[in-house]
């Protein structure tokens, strides 16, 4: 395609692999409704609704605080140093948490309460670090915080669709004068 070379350099690589990204997040999420009836668990009242709705307020706090502090974050951590430190340190944390001998409190994403799940998704504002990734974080975060892996694993890709559609569709914003032109 003629041009396209021209409209990467102008977006820049880190829109486009936001939007790659998101890409991945509405594939996920059609993965995921395919495999299970999301529907059935999210009934009123019922505990899959609370965390859904925990999933939901975690995707605004990513939001605030990836405005608040995105610039700052870039400025001050996005250099060779800090990345390693995150890198190392993050590696630390998954030795640490492995090292645990703790049997799981809850074995589905459902069994556990919204004060678990907001504590969980608090750990994913750690990707906000740059060095740390999102669904390490999370996923580290509910093994913490007493969820099988197989739960820790599902509570991450549920955290990850709003959270990569979310930066897609703010990439889409931040970039809608270049998508205009081209």
């Amino acid at each position: 395609v003629d041009g396209t070379d021209d409209l990467a350099g102008d977006i820049g690589v880190e829109s486009l692999e936001v939007l790659d990204q998101g890409d991945h997040a509405v594939a996920l999420a059609d993965a995921v409704a395919d495999q299970q009836d999301l529907s059935g668990r999210c009934e009123l009242g019922g505990d899959g609704l609370v965390v859904r709705l925990v999933v939901l307020a975690r995707l605004v706090a990513a939001v605030v605080l990836g405005l608040a502090f995105g610039k700052v974050v870039k400025q001050h951590l996005f250099h060779p140093v800090p990345v390693a430190l995150a890198f190392i340190g993050g590696a630390f944390v998954i030795l640490w948490i492995e090292s645990r001998k703790n049997a799981p409190i809850y074995q589905e994403v459902d069994d556990i309460s919204w004060q678990t799940a907001l504590k969980i998704g608090f750990c994913q504002a750690l990707a906000l670090i740059p060095g740390m990734s999102r669904s390490g974080s999370t996923i580290m975060g509910a093994l913490y915080f007493g969820l099988s892996r197989r739960a820790a694993t599902e509570f991450s890709f549920f955290l990850a669709i709003p959270t990569l559609i979310g930066a897609g569709v703010y990439s889409l914003y931040k970039e809608r004068g270049v998508l205009s032109t081209a």
